[in-house]
């Protein structure tokens, strides 16, 4: 049965800071001046502050189908991702 052929998930998620610490360790993100494309009604939501990212920690997120822009906010255990997929 034919269906939607793309689809998008915004997600704002609350880990443990030892999520993010792992995170970190495993994929060393940076600081960058740019922020989380969310969905207009989620950007209330967003932390304050700055975003760490990366090509590797967003490959961490990525499948052969969903594309993945991940962000680990730098003021709170907080995990930004942003993904499209067909």
């Amino acid at each position: 049965m034919p269906g939607p052929s793309l689809y998008w998930i915004d997600a704002i998620v609350e880990v443990s800071p030892a999520t993010v610490d792992g995170l970190k360790a495993s994929y060393r993100p940076v600081p960058t001046a740019n922020q989380p494309d969310v969905w207009e009604t989620l950007r209330g939501n967003l932390p304050q502050g700055g975003y760490l990212a990366g090509d590797q920690l967003d490959q961490a997120f990525r499948s052969t189908r969903i594309n993945a822009q991940v962000f680990l906010a730098e003021s709170a255990p907080v995990i930004v991702i942003t993904a499209t997929g067909e």
